[in-house]
């Protein structure tokens, strides 16, 4: 009886462990099916799942066909009836040219590429002749060829030989009554500027913008002025590059060609361009038709331009 005790107690100790160790595995697994996912997300850690375990395979590896004269001869499977039959071209070419036709349907005129000049046969030999079956291929077999079309050579053309370019005669030089604006005409301005509102031209003129839209009315024609020049040329750059072209005139020109006049502080350049410039409007200048101007007066105070105009 009291040998029975110490086995019980021991029994019951080892029972007691186990249900811990299970207890211990259990817990352990749910800890690992919770923090899985974080790991495997954070650290990339390939961590196997429960459910990652696939069961084995049955299916066995494929068999490689055998090479060389071991190799199985492929036998062709007769289809059963309501099968479509599908056949090599090539077999089924064979098989039609060997095996006669028996199809009583009326044979197709043969088209012949050979030109029209060869005699054809006579018809009386074949209706003679016993009638043989000839078989009719299919349309999509067998494609007429298309006749073959030959041109005549024709004879090489000779290239046209290279135009000579016209060259154009050089430009004459002026002569004693041509106007000197000819010979040499300034280019179009292109205004500098030179602070608020201020530009210099390509002949050193300086203009403000007020003075330049005053310049710009002698473009156009104006009837509410008594008198009033008009240039011939319309926009800003040609306008004021004819006053440049006046002005370095005044430079080098002596009367009756350029007359200076100085009132204060104000110089005024009337030069003779020689050349129709504008012409007369306003009042007067549409009672007289219009005529032509040659002279284009100028107003500096300094090198600054007060007004510039066609006149007569």
């Amino acid at each position: 009886m009291n040998d029975s005790t110490p086995a019980r107690a021991s029994t019951t100790l080892s029972l007691a462990s186990k249900a811990k160790l299970v207890a211990a595995l259990l817990l352990l697994s749910v800890v690992y099916l919770l923090l899985r996912p974080f790991l495997v997300e954070r650290f990339g850690l390939p961590l196997p799942g429960f459910t990652d375990v696939q069961p084995k395979s049955n299916t066995a590896a494929p068999v490689t066909p055998p090479r060389g004269r071991d190799r199985p001869v492929e036998v062709p499977v007769i289809p059963e009836q309501g099968e479509p039959v599908v056949e090599d071209q090539a077999v089924a070419s064979s098989a039609e040219a060997t095996e006669p036709s028996t199809s009583t349907e009326p044979a197709a005129p043969e088209t012949s590429n050979k030109p029209s000049s060869e005699p054809q046969e006579s018809t009386a030999a074949d209706s003679s002749a016993s009638p043989t079956p000839r078989r009719v291929d299919p349309p999509q077999r067998t494609p007429a060829k298309p006749p073959i079309t030959r041109t005549p050579p024709t004879a090489p053309t000779k290239p046209a030989p290279p135009a000579v370019a016209a060259q154009k005669p050089p430009p004459k030089p002026p002569g004693p009554g041509a106007p000197a604006a000819e010979a040499g005409k300034p280019k179009l301005v292109v205004l500098k500027p030179l602070g608020r509102d201020r530009f210099e031209s390509t002949a050193g003129l300086v203009y403000s913008k007020y003075r330049i839209d005053h310049v710009m009315e002698h473009s156009h024609d104006n009837t509410d002025k008594p008198s009033h020049g008009v240039y011939d040329v319309s926009t800003q750059a040609e306008v004021l590059a004819l006053v440049d072209e006046a002005y370095e005139m005044s430079k080098k020109g002596k009367p009756p060609q350029v007359i200076i006049e100085d009132e204060g502080a104000r110089t005024t350049y009337t030069v003779n361009m020689n050349r129709k410039i504008g012409r007369a409007g306003g009042q007067s200048g549409a009672r007289n038709r219009n005529p032509p101007l040659k002279k284009v007066k100028i107003v500096l105070e300094g090198n600054e331009v007060i007004t510039a105009y066609p006149t007569n």
